[in-house]
């Protein structure tokens, strides 16, 4: 099975055999200057093992100053993608709106990462998904205190088949403890549970519902709520491992068409 676009199917072509595609983890836990983002390391290992379970190749990079993540980034998109069939980068770190900081508090734009990934001519028609677990500010969620309850190649736009996810809104604290991030945690959940009954938006729903429920406190015994968010301009379903409903078709026209 080719690992590229195809017009004429609902879902991405992902080869789930051989290298269906390659994952960039960057994670930022020790800092020169400011606090460190103990627990991190726990997110890393928890993407490590859900994605290598997958056969997905995993690539980390740790505690990088902004220089070497922008480094990264020039090695990142040298890389010949025709092998694979989607790209994920993983960036985990302190950050504010647009922006994560290097160790030592720099700032590098996420539009470095998205706008490098875009021009890329094996990933054309593929996959590419960028997932940010950082802050976006220096404010907490609001919180209700009510009683509510909770050809196409050819002339094809470079933003297509991106999505963007982010373990919180604009402006606000992404949450993490001595278990790692609520958001990196349930995502892997979440993708381990469904990685091949559902596709990449109606998981990311459950991420943002599963996000929603959790609950933290602040040094001022405060309650602290969080929701993620993404945003998909993917032009096909993607599914982590191969979809059931796939293999059923396959089974089936193998046994009355060969």
């Amino acid at each position: 099975m080719c690992a590229s676009y195809n017009p004429t199917t609902e879902s991405y072509l992902i080869n789930y055999a051989n290298k269906p595609g390659l994952v960039f983890v960057i994670n930022n836990k020790f800092f020169l200057k400011g606090k460190n983002r103990f627990g991190s390391e726990k997110d890393v290992r928890r993407l490590s093992k859900t994605f290598a379970d997958l056969n997905f190749e995993v690539k980390t990079y740790l505690d990088k100053t902004a220089d070497e993540i922008r480094t990264c980034i020039q090695e990142m998109t040298k890389i010949v993608y025709k092998s694979f069939g989607c790209v994920l980068v993983f960036l985990m770190s302190h950050g504010t709106e647009g922006k994560i900081f290097g160790i030592d508090g720099e700032a590098v734009y996420l539009t470095d990462f998205f706008d490098s990934f875009k021009s890329i001519a094996s990933l054309k028609g593929k996959p590419k998904l960028f997932f940010v677990n950082a802050c976006r500010g220096n404010q907490y969620s609001p919180i209700h205190k009510d009683n509510l309850t909770q050809e196409e190649m050819n002339n094809r736009p470079e933003d297509a088949d991106c999505l963007y996810c982010f373990s919180t809104t604009a402006n606000y604290y992404s949450m993490r403890e001595s278990n790692g991030s609520w958001f990196i945690q349930i995502l892997c959940d979440m993708i381990e549970k469904y990685k091949s009954t559902k596709h990449l938006v109606d998981i990311l729903t459950r991420v943002n519902r599963e996000v929603a429920k959790q609950e933290g406190w602040t040094e001022e015994n405060e309650l602290v709520k969080m929701i993620s968010t993404y945003t998909s301009q993917l032009t096909r379903d993607f599914y982590f491992s191969q979809p059931i409903n796939v293999k059923f078709i396959l089974i089936f026209s193998k046994h009355f068409y060969t």
